[in-house]
């Protein structure tokens, strides 16, 4: 009976969690090799948008360990629409504050940073839009980048 009731008592407060906050619809995130990030190295992501109304928050997340040599990460960004358009951006991550302090959550020598590029980001057309990533870094391996990704959520309604 105890272990019933335990099941549905998490069951509900899963419900009532997950219905907080904004809602997921894109998340992810792509691998650096651990001898780390060359500057040739393109991360590509694939995001297929049928609604073309809907307003979306646009995240980038990196995780970067103690190897990290710098305060901020530049990337170079391309949206590339389903007609071949390209949009492209120079996206700044601050990784640290003045005093070398890690921004962000973290767990041992790895640190979890989000930054919000756009809040309110439309898709025009429906179909496959690409986002593409590189370091603009001045290193040809730029090392303690332990992963980078995306995510979009349904921006929410004023």
């Amino acid at each position: 009976m105890k272990k019933k009731f335990i099941f549905i008592f998490s069951i509900i407060i899963s419900c009532i969690f997950s219905s907080c906050g904004p809602k997921l619809f894109f998340s992810e995130a792509k691998e650096i090799d651990s001898k780390g990030w060359a500057k040739d190295s393109l991360l590509r992501f694939n995001v297929e948008v049928t609604d073309t109304v809907s307003e979306y928050s646009f995240l980038i997340s990196v995780r970067n360990t103690d190897e990290y040599p710098a305060q901020n990460l530049w990337l170079f960004m391309d949206i590339i629409d389903p007609s071949g358009k390209v949009e492209k951006d120079t996206v700044e991550c601050y990784l640290a504050n003045n005093k070398g302090e890690w921004i962000g959550s973290g767990f041992g020598s790895l640190n979890e940073v989000n930054v919000l590029c756009s809040a309110k980001m439309t898709f025009p057309l429906s179909g496959k839009y690409e986002f593409v990533l590189q370091q603009g870094m001045r290193y040809d391996v730029l090392p303690g980048i332990n992963d980078v990704g995306i995510e979009l959520y349904y921006a929410e309604k004023d």
